[in-house]
């Protein structure tokens, strides 16, 4: 499935009696990349996980390009990438043996050149086939941000998880340059 946005109208999720996100709207269009900052507790994970169809909203519209999130398909997630504040990184496996296990779960073609660009990107293709358990906190970042990438996504879903991470918003601001900033508030 093929979408050039994503769109969220008045989404609220509710756990119980706990609010999450109150009322949360926002467009986001292909090749632009939002980053949510906030405190803990603030619904970053929470948004985060209802765009890539992990969580139902309580109530509101979420839209990827012309559809509703009410016809999810496993075509549609293959088409978002998620970065949160779980890396979703094997450590004992060499970022190369990383990149090529989640391209290949979503049938990545040219997958091989993609892994080159994506190590070169991120500034890692001299430790390709070093396990990740040995890598900085900031190496391990930028894997993530190409793994969440990597397979030509038309949505990526990023969290920063403080306003005071610098090192987060580095990645994300060096990787794709512009970034919408969106400040979550504190519930």
């Amino acid at each position: 499935m093929d979408f050039t946005s994503l769109t969220f109208d008045e989404v609220s999720r509710h756990f119980g009696r706990r609010r999450a996100l109150t009322r949360v709207s926002f467009r986001c269009d292909q090749g632009e990349t939002l980053a949510l900052l906030g405190p803990n507790g603030a619904g970053k994970s929470t948004l985060l996980s209802i765009a890539a169809t992990l969580l139902a909203p309580s109530s509101g519209a979420v839209r990827y390009g012309d559809q509703g999130a009410s016809r999810v398909t496993g075509s549609l997630r293959a088409r978002i990438g998620l970065l949160g504040h779980d890396l979703y990184l094997y450590p004992e496996l060499s970022a190369a043996e990383n990149l090529r296990f989640f391209g290949s779960m979503y049938d990545v073609p040219r997958l091989e050149r993609r892994i080159d660009m994506a190590l070169e990107r991120a500034g890692l293709a001299d430790r390709r086939d070093d396990p990740v358990l040995g890598y900085s906190r900031g190496m391990r970042q930028r894997l993530a941000v190409e793994r969440a990438h990597g397979t030509e996504h038309h949505a990526c879903c990023h969290s920063v998880l403080r306003h005071d991470c610098a090192c987060c918003k580095s990645v994300v601001a060096g990787r794709f340059g512009d970034v919408q900033v969106r400040s979550a508030a504190h519930r």
